[in-house]
């Protein structure tokens, strides 16, 4: 068991290294997670499309997106106020019903922004545990967004803390007031105990 802790710790270690450069700059290349799980629809251990999420706060709402996952996204307008939250669900088990305490997975926050060009904080993301003790977490600035108006994927690498009592959350809370709007489709959550190959360069 203390093997398996320490294993699982230092996967956590390398993984986090990986997502940020040298600079702690934000990397959201998709092929980080390409590389870490093999990118097949068999390393989901969940899937979950924003609007679905738990809301505190009134800055979000659901809009039509024909670009995102489901056809509907959900909205942080610049003019909402800061701190609006889509919080759950909650999670024990994957969807093969195994539980995830003390394995180490990678979760894929999909964002997008209408105008990147400033260097202002827009939107919090973080993968939280038992009532909402944050375990990793990731301001984004509009300009850590490659392009506007296009999805772009941010990833939060973890090791499931054991016992995990009541469950983990992956939450985004608006930051954007003033700055850009701000839409979420998805967070998907993959296995990282199956890599083969942990980093793939790309551009950013």
């Amino acid at each position: 068991m203390k093997r398996l802790v320490c294993l699982s710790l230092f996967l956590l270690l390398v993984l986090s290294i990986f997502v940020f450069d040298v600079h702690g700059s934000v990397q959201s290349n998709s092929n980080i997670v390409n590389s870490l799980t093999g990118g097949q629809a068999s390393d989901i251990v969940f899937q979950e499309d924003a609007q679905d999420k738990l809301q505190f706060g009134g800055s979000w709402a659901a809009v039509v997106d024909g670009s995102s996952s489901s056809g509907l996204a959900m909205e942080a307008a610049n003019s909402s106020a800061n701190g609006g939250r889509l919080f759950g669900p909650y999670l024990l088990n994957g969807s093969d019903e195994l539980p995830l305490a003390g394995k180490p997975f990678v979760a894929v926050f999909r964002l997008k922004v209408t105008s990147n060009a400033s260097l202002g904080n827009v939107v919090y993301i973080d993968v939280s545990y038992n009532g909402g003790i944050p375990i990793q977490l990731m301001t984004i600035k509009a300009n850590n967004f490659a392009l506007p108006n296009v999805w772009q994927d941010f990833q939060l690498p973890f090791v499931a803390p054991d016992p995990l009592t009541a469950g983990l959350e992956f939450r985004i809370i608006n930051q954007n007031n003033g700055v850009t709007d701000v839409f979420a489709d998805e967070v998907t959550v993959y296995k990282a105990w199956a890599a083969s190959v942990l980093y793939e360069e790309g551009a950013y």
